[in-house]
């Protein structure tokens, strides 16, 4: 199956919105490892669906944003690992048009990819980013994550969050990111939940909230 961008998250959650993962060129959204959903609904009570029944209320319950009903169970097909940690390798690219090679190149060899790209970068710089592919390891040390520490206290001012910050902040994130290590070993924590290790950080974009652009 695969798993969000946060582990802060519940199954009805995960189905009902049939989230995707860092793996979906191969595994596809959540919905794909989904084998049986209870579900509670006020003309029928509590329900067994599994894919392939009759009414379509297993299909309409995937990524139907629990309007079909209340998701009161969930069982999965999942996919063993024998590591907690992950061999990642980060590639800095200059044009965005350097990141659909790389995506398209990684399709076959490994099984998560995911890319930061700068939208505020412009002319020959337009889209550069940072590119990170990964493999799970084949063996070694199964330690689970640890909860964070930290956390942002409060909203800051909405006036601080403008296009200079935010320009800045992408210039010197892509370059910290540009020289640091090609290839690591790296918890699974950091690679798939990189901001639930800081408590609120939503808080640090203001009560206007952020727009988030992706691509599968």
């Amino acid at each position: 199956t695969t798993t969000p961008g946060t582990r802060h998250a519940t199954l009805g959650g995960l189905v009902a919105n049939d989230v995707h993962g860092k793996n979906h060129h191969r595994a596809g959204s959540f919905g794909r490892g989904g084998r049986r959903v209870g579900l509670l609904r006020s003309d029928q009570g509590q329900i067994d669906l599994a894919p392939g029944e009759g009414s379509g209320l297993f299909a309409a319950t995937i990524g139907g944003l629990g309007l079909s009903g209340i998701i009161t169970s969930v069982e999965l097909e999942l996919e063993p690992i024998r590591s907690a940690y992950l061999d990642v390798e980060r590639i800095a690219f200059g044009h965005v048009r350097d990141f659909f090679r790389l995506a398209e190149e990684s399709i076959a060899s490994h099984e998560h990819t995911v890319a930061w790209i700068d939208c505020t970068a412009t002319g020959s710089e337009l889209g550069r980013g940072i590119f990170q592919r990964a493999n799970w390891l084949g063996g070694g040390d199964l330690a689970p994550h640890s909860e964070s520490a930290l956390s942002v206290p409060f909203e800051p001012p909405g006036a601080l969050l403008n296009s200079v910050v935010i320009r800045s902040f992408n210039g010197l994130y892509y370059r910290l990111q540009k020289s640091g290590r090609a290839r690591q070993r790296m918890h699974y924590a950091p690679f798939f939940y990189p901001l639930d290790k800081v408590g609120h950080w939503n808080r640090l974009y203001g009560r206007g909230g952020f727009y988030q652009y992706q691509r599968l």
